[in-house]
């Protein structure tokens, strides 16, 4: 926490991993006391299973997706009982124009506008490309490019402004950014925005595929459950997202209910969805792949969430990541082994132990020259970065 308070109140330098300036986070953290309801749902913490709190704890990370908001921030408070108050937990395209109408919004836009042209802004659109390097080349080499470029291509969740976007056009893969916000943070670079443009993406990405789409809508069960987007939902390739913020406990679950290839990078920064039983990131990761297990048990499957480390990156270097198991087919789901939460943390850190063994490796051959890495969208005077995440042995 201590390394989390000297980040947001430092300016101006920008958060971590890109949320809100110091002005919008104190804003955020007035907000989230606790709820004056004494009302609890014992659920909360059942990890995995559908219930309420009302501890300013963002229990919707803990399994709870009911999806309320409410004034005090934790985000799970049933309707009439708790707060009161039912707002919706992903805000429109619309919704997001209507606020950036705003003084408030105007305000918090004009701030990212102005910082990002800035030398500060500049190194951090950087790091922010390096990042998103470094989780593509790791899906690469995980997955195939050639699956990758399968279908609909891989869906990016709140993908603005289009960083990870960008270094899939740069790799052949066709990409959707869902991301109802898209445009409105005032996040965006000159150079991304114009890569992302290119009319030449059209000739690297697989023939007949479009290399971009932009879908300014939340990712949630409405936009799942429409028939519009049916086709797009069972042909991609790929989910990935990077700080997903209130989104994390859908993507996970849909991720779990489909066996999808999925690397996601949580929130490091989001104190109001931390478990209040470990207050702490590393709690809320515990917590995340708890939750996983309940998913594939509820929905017959098997292909669990890996943590893994993402190698040389400048910010949150702890990613989830899903691979469907061998052999599993969508009509023919396999059922999931009976453990219990104790046999299931025991079983994830021994993978994690051996993801350590297998990074310790990497540590060594990172002495040697590599040529077969993929060529990256730095400029010149970036330092180069390590290996991507590694997959540990099955």
């Amino acid at each position: 926490l201590k390394h989390f308070g000297s980040i947001l109140l430092q300016r101006p330098r920008a958060p971590g991993n890109g949320h809100a300036p110091l002005h919008a986070v104190l804003t955020i953290r007035r907000a989230m006391q606790p709820c004056p309801t004494e009302q609890a749902w014992p659920l909360c913490r059942g990890a995995g299973d559908n219930g309420y709190c009302c501890n300013a704890c963002g229990c919707y990370a803990n399994g709870c997706n009911a999806g309320f908001f409410n004034p005090c921030g934790c985000g799970a408070c049933p309707p009439p009982a708790g707060c009161g108050q039912a707002l919706r937990r992903s805000y429109t395209a619309d919704e997001w124009a209507n606020w950036n109408s705003t003084p408030e919004g105007q305000n918090l836009y004009r701030w990212w506008a102005d910082w990002i042209p800035t030398p500060e802004g500049q190194t951090w659109c950087a790091n922010k490309r390096r990042e998103a390097r470094c989780v593509v080349n790791g899906m690469i080499q995980t997955w195939g490019l050639q699956a990758l470029c399968e279908g609909e291509g891989v869906i990016d969740i709140g993908g603005d402004p289009g960083f990870v976007a960008a270094e899939l056009l740069h790799s052949g893969i066709h990409v959707t950014v869902i991301d109802p916000a898209f445009g409105f943070a005032g996040k965006s670079d000159a150079w991304t925005t114009g890569y992302l443009q290119d009319p030449g993406h059209s000739q690297r990405v697989r023939s007949g595929a479009m290399p971009l789409r932009i879908v300014r809508a939340p990712f949630d069960q409405t936009f799942v459950s429409d028939p519009a987007n049916q086709r797009l939902l069972e042909g991609a390739s790929a989910l990935v997202s990077l700080y997903p913020d209130e989104g994390t406990g859908f993507i996970l679950e849909y991720s779990a209910a489909r066996a999808m290839r999925t690397a996601l990078i949580p929130c490091n920064e989001c104190l109001q969805y931390f478990p209040p039983h470990e207050p702490t990131y590393e709690g809320f990761v515990k917590q995340l792949l708890l939750n996983d297990h309940h998913y594939l048990q509820q929905y017959g499957q098997n292909s669990p969430l890996r943590r893994e480390q993402i190698w040389g990156t400048p910010y949150c270097q702890v990613l989830l990541s899903r691979t469907p198991a061998l052999l599993q087919h969508s009509l023919l789901r396999s059922p999931c082994s009976a453990l219990t939460d104790a046999e299931a943390l025991e079983l994830q850190r021994k993978r994690q132990q051996e993801s350590q063994e297998v990074q310790q490796q990497q540590q060594q051959q990172q002495q040697q020259p590599s040529l077969s890495r993929e060529p990256q969208l730095e400029r010149p005077h970036q330092p180069q970065w390590m290996q991507p995440w590694p997959m540990p042995p099955t």
